[in-house]
Formats: structure tokens, C-alpha cells, sequence
């Protein structure tokens, strides 16, 4: 019988890692370096003493659009298709166990 005061993330840690990783890659992996490149082509001579302040403002778009993600990956739609490749939020439920009687002494 599980224990029902743990919780799936810490029953299923590597699900919680994946789906984690799963919306910062998406989050990060694709902004940041998009971000990142239309920067140094428009403006790498021209850097305005304020770049700091922007690339810290896109940090925090990309740290929001990370939760975004991860807010969208709870939504129970999704999550029924990323119970099909294994990412679910609810643990796959154990196979029935049957219990054989017995044999006679």
C-alpha cells in the first residue's frame, strides 16, 4: 500500500526532474539563444551601457515563460499526453495483484 503522505514527486523524483528539465528546455533552450543572436547581430558594435539591465530583464522573461511552460504542462490535456510517453504528474498505476489461496496441506 503506498504511503499517501509522500508525495508523487517524492515517490517519482525522476518524473518531476524530466517534466522540470522538459520546461526549461523549452523555456531557455529556445528564447535565450534566439535572444541572444538577433542581440549580437543587431547591436554588437552598438551596446548600450544598459545591455546589463536588458539581458537581466530577458533573464527574468525567460524564467517566467519557464513557468508558463511548466504551468501549461499541468494542464490535464497535456498531461494526458505526456502520460503516454511516460511523464505524467500521476504515477502509473501498479498492476493488480492477485492472491493464489493456499495449497492444501
Amino acid at each position: 500500500m503506498p504511503d499517501h503522505a509522500t508525495t508523487t514527486q517524492q515517490r517519482y523524483p525522476w518524473r518531476a526532474v524530466a517534466r522540470t528539465v522538459l520546461a526549461v528546455l523549452i523555456g531557455v533552450g529556445i528564447v535565450v539563444p534566439v535572444a541572444v543572436t538577433i542581440i549580437l547581430d543587431q547591436f554588437d558594435v552598438y551596446l548600450p551601457g544598459a545591455a546589463k539591465a536588458w539581458l537581466i530583464g530577458a533573464s527574468a522573461f525567460t524564467v517566467a515563460l519557464s513557468g508558463a511552460v511548466t504551468r501549461i504542462i499541468a494542464i490535464p490535456a497535456v498531461d494526458a499526453w505526456l502520460k503516454r510517453v511516460g511523464l505524467s504528474s500521476s504515477p502509473t498505476p501498479a498492476p493488480a495483484v492477485t492472491v493464489l489461496p493456499a495449497p492444501p496441506a
